[in-house]
């Protein structure tokens, strides 16, 4: 039998925890509006946690002036993918992917890190099921979330990885781009609270994130709340070593969601976003100073 070393998974979000109270925990800072932020005084960056904001607080020690950062403060870094996460925490939970061994959808590309459902979705390609037509309801009445999700179908992984006209198909940059392109394609998740968007981005364009958001936005049927992060390609500038920083719920562009519950709200949101300086919020992120922000791979918006 195997040995499950957490065997406490978050309903919501899926995320795993060793110890029940970390997962009560879990709910009530993120699933249940009881979360209280800790801000920093020096940045204004908001964290969820005294301790995270410890921790936040020593990146700051030795540059407060203007100065870069100290070159031995790097960020926790995976061994096996080079992925660049905000917190040890964040790369302690990405490296159980590493430990889990994966089969993939040669039709599709879907992934999964158990045979059977893996067997199971195969049969889907040979005897596709109809979509189930939704139940009758009262006329111009709200549709429940449950039926929107029946309603979704399956979002598959492209077959092949969309790389920028401006990146060379030979470099780093873009062994890097192949390596992650399931985290940087369009994909998107749904469930009971959060819904989770994410968009590959071509380039920086405005219309193009207006093109996104607008999109999304007129997929939603109720208020809700957003923010979001982005991912990107790092380079060092001496050793020529390319590297993926993931998107993070810990890495949003905004301090708190905001709420969207009109039109009017949502063009609000639309100029605040916009004027969010993205190649400054992706150089806060990087390790130190030799690494420079090559490519802004991908936007992950969460909506609940």
């Amino acid at each position: 039998m195997e040995n499950n070393t957490t065997p406490f998974s978050c309903d919501v979000c899926n995320a795993e925890f060793t110890l029940k109270r970390n997962l009560m925990r879990h709910h009530r800072m993120f699933h249940h509006g009881q979360m209280t932020l800790h801000v920093c005084d020096t940045c204004g960056k908001a964290l969820s946690r005294p301790d995270n904001l410890k921790r936040h607080m020593k990146t700051h020690q030795g540059f407060s002036s203007g100065a870069e950062p100290d070159q031995d403060n790097k960020r926790p870094t995976c061994s096996q993918c080079n992925a660049l996460f905000l917190e040890q925490k964040d790369l302690d939970e990405h490296m159980k992917s590493h430990r889990k061994e994966t089969y993939h959808c040669h039709t599709c590309g879907q992934i999964y890190h158990n045979r059977a459902k893996l067997m199971k979705h195969k049969k889907s390609h040979h005897n596709p099921v109809p979509p189930k037509l939704p139940k009758k309801r009262v006329a111009d009445g709200p549709v429940s979330n449950q039926a929107k999700r029946r309603q979704q179908q399956p979002n598959l992984a492209p077959t092949t990885v969309n790389l920028p006209s401006d990146i060379d198909p030979e470099s780093c940059a873009a062994e890097v781009y192949r390596e992650h392109w399931l985290n940087i394609r369009d994909r998107r998740s749904f469930g009971r609270v959060h819904r989770f968007y994410n968009y590959h981005l071509p380039d920086l364009s405005n219309d193009i994130l207006r093109e996104i958001a607008q999109k999304v936005f007129e997929e939603q049927s109720t208020a809700f709340k957003i923010n979001a992060s982005y991912g990107f390609i790092l380079c060092n500038n001496e050793t020529n070593e390319c590297r993926y920083y993931c998107t993070s719920n810990n890495t949003k562009i905004l301090n708190e969601p905001v709420l969207i519950s009109d039109h009017l709200s949502f063009q609000r949101f639309m100029d605040t976003f916009l004027k969010e300086d993205t190649l400054e919020y992706a150089r806060t992120l990087r390790p130190n100073s030799k690494w420079v922000v090559q490519y802004v791979t991908n936007v992950t918006s969460m909506y609940f």
